[in-house]
């Protein structure tokens, strides 16, 4: 007998509609949602992450989610249910040289501050927290430390830090 493979878009719809958790899988596999960051280019992840929901509804076809810098918060906003508000952070709060400032670079500064981020996150547009504590897919995180450009990785599970304690 031949094994049938199904497409990754095949699994997730089969997930969708049979609304399988996480941890009690039938299909054998394991579906990562991956989004990249990169300062204003996480509003390209955003709008992703705003259709996806939009696409699965209240569904977690997802094992596990893996996001570099900005990409991280958008997967938050995900796990959240809250993905619409999460892409309307780029064009409605961080549109201003707070965020983003060619002018340090030449100040020897760094040109992206992610504190206004991590401001409008906790004070302005909250996580709903209680969503991202207890899902059981983990948020694996990675960003680039400024300072010497290394990278830092962590992983979001049952400690939502990062996201709502900003």
């Amino acid at each position: 007998m031949t094994e049938v493979k199904k497409s990754v878009v095949e699994v997730i719809a089969n997930r969708i509609r049979s609304n399988s958790q996480p941890n009690e899988r039938e299909d054998n596999k394991k579906v990562a949602l991956i989004v990249q960051g990169g300062a204003m280019r996480g509003v390209v992840g955003g709008g992703m992450g705003t259709a996806l929901e939009q696409l699965i509804g209240s569904s977690n076809p997802f094992d596990v989610m893996y996001g570099t810098s900005a990409g991280a918060y958008t997967e938050c906003y995900v796990q959240a249910r809250q993905a619409k508000l999460g892409t309307s952070v780029y064009y409605e709060d961080l549109i201003r040289d707070i965020f983003i400032n060619p002018k340090n670079f030449i100040r020897g500064k760094p040109v992206v501050n992610m504190y206004p981020l991590a401001e409008v996150i906790r004070d302005k547009k909250r996580l709903n927290a209680e969503l991202i504590v207890n899902s059981p897919t983990p948020i694996h995180i990675y960003a680039t430390n400024v300072k010497d450009g290394g990278g830092m990785i962590s992983i979001l599970s049952k400690i939502a830090k990062m996201c709502i304690l900003l």
